[in-house]
């Protein structure tokens, strides 16, 4: 059986033959040299002599059949999983080895170490896929990274006790071998505070490791507590944090004996609250830039080749190969790429029907795919669990910080609930809830951490980039009420009468909106008034009457 690629070429290579075959053929049979050729043979005496031009006009129209097939090839996706980015993936973590090597250089010789990058640039990816896997190597030093619930929690000692429980390596004196006919020592429990650094000191003392606590995200942490780190719209000191908060003096102490280190990764528009936490004087911070963009396009190649068994893409020289191509500059700046972005697009372009430029601009492109990429998540869990796309885009709705609209936030599996409840009056049932939820995380739209004590969950975004794609496909699904919205607040900011003259509705508006308040999906509500002061746009438009005549005609114009 021939290859995908030699049958390509033989369905090109029959085409152009056929055709010139074809061609050929007419052309002598307009001299007459093929039609002596043809009269000699006995088979074809019996046929009239415009038999012989039907069928070249039907072999070179199968000849054209043939090239046309051949050009209008489409790339299509077979296997969707291989596009999905995974942040624990080690095999997708590229470009980043000097930056794992830095960083782990840091972490064995300095007790407090600072990493910063954007929003998106990985560096969760490279602490989990890079740096703990190295750390584990070494034995000398052990990781603790804390669950994203750590974020919530003004002290966050359950989450480091839940941190030390789960590494498994903080037994009692676990170097120490009991003598002869004694028992081993059982572990205490970690009760306290006091309990969790004696363990940690132990560990440092007894076992030779020192534990190094990973706080990831720790802006979102200063964030949640605001109005205790910025208590004047000025950063506290280190001294001021240790006499506030017990958990920062017990880490702040096993740092000063060196018996405990610590890492702290935020992002750079928040570095500045770094200050709180430089219990052993200024630290020099590590800085994550995003991934040059030769790095992403030997990823895409490495995710898309597949095997000739099992190919990822369905003829990628159709289109796959130059959409690729153009993902990456549209998604570039200066030769570099934001990982998130690219996970995201990844996800958004499985949608598409065929890969290349033309679907993807017919999608909206990199903004478009984006808001795709959610809706995609969003209607294909509406269409599992059993509920309307409304009352699950609302969950993801709810996890966006409404103080910082670019930062997610932790929500309550019931806060959630009543939140999607508000948005539909189809009853949401505690079984299609929490199927929407999981169906959510799977897809990794949302993320949850919990405390095994407490029993408590909290869910937040994935990331905090969802946030962009989320409000967009939002917005496309309520288009009309954004419209409306947009258009009101531009009113009420205008600051001349041009402005507000301006910011008026235009008829064709005016009209969709009336046909939306017909169908029952769309209500003018608070903007009642904007849509009234709106009606002064029909004496500046000529015929404007005439868009709403059938309207009032019929006694229905809603503002009227």
């Amino acid at each position: 059986m021939f290859s995908e690629k030699t049958q390509k070429q033989l369905l090109l290579a029959s085409g152009i033959i056929t055709a010139l075959v074809a061609l050929v053929g007419g052309m002598g049979q307009l001299f007459g040299n093929m039609g002596e050729l043809f009269g000699k043979i006995k088979a074809f005496e019996q046929f009239p002599p415009w038999a012989a031009w039907i069928a070249y006009g039907a072999l070179f129209l199968f000849g054209l059949w043939l090239l046309v097939k051949w050009r209008t090839r489409h790339s299509r996706l077979l296997r969707p999983d291989a596009l999905r980015l995974e942040r624990d993936n080690v095999e997708h973590l590229v470009g980043r080895a000097e930056d794992i090597q830095n960083l782990l250089q840091q972490c064995l010789a300095k007790q407090i170490v600072f990493l910063e990058g954007e929003s998106g640039s990985g560096k969760s990816a490279l602490v989990r896929s890079g740096l703990i896997p190295r750390l584990k190597d070494d034995k000398s030093v052990l990781p603790l990274l804390l669950a994203e619930l750590w974020v919530d929690q003004w002290e966050p000692t359950q989450a480091l006790k839940i941190a030390m429980i789960k590494s498994g390596a903080l037994g009692a004196n676990a170097a120490v071998k009991p003598a002869e006919g004694e028992a081993k020592p059982a572990s205490r429990p970690l009760s306290t505070l006091v309990d969790i650094e004696q363990r940690l000191a132990r560990l440092n003392d007894e076992e030779g490791r020192t534990a190094l606590i990973i706080f990831d995200q720790f802006d979102d942490y200063q964030a949640r507590n605001r109005e205790r780190f910025l208590p004047n719209k000025t950063w506290i000191d280190p001294g001021t944090l240790r006499r506030d908060n017990p958990f920062w003096e017990t880490v702040a102490r096993l740092t000063e004996k060196e018996q405990l280190r610590c890492l702290f990764v935020t992002r750079s528009d928040t570095a500045a609250g770094l200050s709180c936490v430089q219990f052993l004087g200024p630290v020099q911070a590590l800085r994550l830039d995003r991934v040059p963009s030769a790095y992403i396009s030997e990823l895409l190649t490495r995710m898309t080749e597949g095997k000739p068994d099992a190919p990822v893409i369905l003829d990628p020289e159709a289109g796959w190969n130059r959409l690729k191509e153009r993902i990456v500059r549209d998604i570039s700046q200066q030769d570099v790429v934001l990982p998130q972005q690219l996970k995201i697009m990844l996800g958004g372009i499985q949608s598409l029907k065929r890969l290349n430029i033309a679907q993807y601009e017919r999608a909206g492109a990199a903004s478009g795919i984006e808001a795709l990429y959610v809706e995609q998540q969003i209607n294909g869990t509406a269409r599992k669990v059993g509920l309307e796309a409304g009352q699950v885009r609302a969950i993801p709705v709810a996890l966006i910080d409404h103080a910082n609209p670019t930062k997610t936030r932790s929500c309550s599996k019931q806060d959630l609930a009543a939140f999607a409840a508000k948005t539909s009056t189809q009853v949401i049932t505690t079984d299609k809830f929490n199927a929407a939820l999981e169906e959510l995380e799977r897809g990794e739209m949302l993320r949850s951490a919990s405390d095994p004590e407490s029993g408590f969950i909290a869910y937040r975004l994935d990331h905090d980039y969802l946030t962009r794609g989320v409000t967009a496909a939002e917005r496309r699904a309520n288009r009309w009420h954004y419209l409306l919205e947009d258009g009101a607040k531009a009113f009420e900011n205008a600051g001349s009468l041009a402005t507000q003259w301006k910011s008026l509705l235009t008829t064709g508006a005016q009209c969709r909106l009336a046909w939306e308040w017909l169908k029952g999906t769309f209500r003018y509500g608070q903007q009642r008034n904007y849509a009234l002061a709106s009606e002064s746009y029909t004496l500046r438009t000529p015929g404007a009457f005439a868009g709403r005549s059938w309207f009032w005609v019929m006694g229905i114009w809603p503002l009227a």
